[in-house]
Formats: C-alpha cells, structure tokens, sequence
C-alpha cells in the first residue's frame, strides 16, 4: 500500500491557489500510480477514530452547513490537514471546495471523499481501507465529512499539545556568581 505524504503548502489564503490545484493533481497521479492500495488491508497497529459515522448531528450548525453546503466543509477539512491546524488563512471558498462541487456536480462526489479520507487515516495513523472510505464516501457523504471535520480538530488538538521535553543538560562553564559592592 502506499503511503501518502502530507505536502505542506503555504497558508497564505485565497480562492484559488496555485498550490492547491498542484496539491490535487499530485494526489490524482499517486492514486492512479498504485491501484492496489484500493484493497490493501490496513496495517496493524492503527488506532480507531474517536467519532462514529453516525454522529454527525452533534454540533448542529456544522451538521446543517455540510448538508446544505458540503464543499465548504470539504475545503475546511482539506485545509486543516494540509495547510495549517489552526485554519489560518481558511477561506470557505477555495480551490478544494470548488473541486470538490464540480466533481459533485459530475456525480463523483466520492472520489475526492475518498482521497481525503485515505489522507486522513494516514496522517493520524487511523483503522480503514480504501474501500471502506469509498463506501462511506457513496453511502453518506454528509455524515463521512462531519465525521472527518470533527475527528481532524480533535487529531491536530491532540497534535498541538504534544510537547518534546528535553532532559536538562548543565551549563558547558561552571557558574559564577559576581559579588555586590
């Protein structure tokens, strides 16, 4: 299975930009470069995603946006996992957003779900295939993008709270103290 690599693009802001649009046709190229990662079994070890599909009605306001305005959410998520955590220079309507209506409104609404829920799973190292993400992706759109809206914020927390700590090493001169006058 291959594993897909989080490109870091910049969070300047903005409809539509350049690195986005690139972002998307390096992530097509890598999925049609190994069709076997759509029934590759998940590695062991991964962890379980702390929201279940099903409880997309809590919080409501970000339930009624992804169902009346899906590719908003869409772009949310895509922005949290590949630009900055903290949803810095987000703007609702951006290149992933609108990729994501027109492929909607082509009715491959599921395939850009998919990619980003296979993004997902290996940036937090999470359970799932390929195939189960299609799955979700086809059956309930609007729950699978509040899931990964919801289980994103949670991950990147988590993230953010991690803290390296550093054994403390002595000073390399030994201490001196000046005295008063």
């Amino acid at each position: 299975m291959a594993t897909t690599t989080t490109r870091s693009v910049g969070a300047q802001g903005g409809m539509l930009e350049p690195q986005d649009i690139t972002f998307w046709q390096g992530r097509l190229k890598e999925f049609f470069a190994d069709p076997q990662q759509l029934t590759a079994p998940a590695p062991a070890g991964r962890r379980t995603w702390n929201f279940r599909m099903f409880e997309c009605f809590n919080p409501i306001d970000e339930c009624l946006i992804t169902c009346c305005c899906p590719c908003i959410t869409f772009g949310k998520v895509h922005h949290r996992l590949h630009k900055d955590p903290k949803l810095t220079g987000y703007s609702p309507l951006n290149a992933s957003c609108l990729g994501f209506f027109l492929s909607s409104y082509c009715g491959l609404h599921w395939f850009p779900l998919m990619l980003q829920r296979s993004d997902m799973r290996s940036k937090y190292n999470l359970d799932g295939t390929m195939l189960e993400d299609f799955a979700r992706a086809c059956c309930c759109a609007c729950c699978d993008l509040v899931q990964e809206s919801k289980e994103s914020a949670l991950r990147e927390g988590e993230m953010a709270k991690q803290v390296v700590h550093e054994p403390y090493q002595t000073p390399a001169q030994d201490m001196q103290y000046m005295a008063k006058n």
